[in-house]
Formats: structure tokens, sequence, C-alpha cells
């Protein structure tokens, strides 16, 4: 019974791995073509790994310690999605000419 519940769950992480797994070796050649310069492709592209790498365990420590405060964690997700979305949008790029 536990096990067909967490279908969904498995398919949707493999579908999500899968199709990032399959696109990230593009981004690089998208962000060139809107005509960014080399270093904001290198901060773009190191930036999903860095927020994983200092927001995980802090994620983590929440799950363990308050795993009743659930939105605690779905406030904290959303705050930080934006924090994101806004620093990757404030680099300002222009099409090649």
């Amino acid at each position: 019974m536990a096990q067909a519940s967490l279908f969904r769950f498995k398919l949707l992480f493999f579908v999500q791995f899968t199709a990032y797994g399959l696109l990230s070796p593009y981004v690089p050649i998208f962000f060139e073509d809107l005509g960014m310069e080399k270093w904001h492709i290198g901060v773009l592209t190191m930036l999903p790994n860095m927020c994983t790498f200092m927001v995980a365990p802090l994620f983590g420590f929440i799950g363990i310690t308050a795993f009743d405060a659930l939105v605690l964690v779905i406030i904290m997700v959303h705050f930080l999605s934006l924090l994101f979305y806004l620093q990757v949008t404030s680099f300002e790029h222009t099409r090649k000419s």
C-alpha cells in the first residue's frame, strides 16, 4: 500500500531529474545566444548548485526539528525561490546584433 502511494512521487522525481539532465547542457548555449558575457553565464549556472549547497542543510535541520512546521518550510521555499528569481532577473543582458 505504501509503495503504491509513493509511485507518483517517484515518477515526479524521475521526470524532473531526467528533464534537468537533458536540458542543463544547453542552458549556457541559450544564455550565450542572449548575448550574456561569460562570467554572467558562469554565475547563472553556478547559482542552483550553490543554493542547494547552502540551503539543503537548513531545510534538513528544519525538517528534523520542526516536522509539524510544514507551513514554515513552504513559506521559506517560496521566499527563496522569489529571491533566486529576483537575483537572476537583475542581470542586464542584450541580444547580439
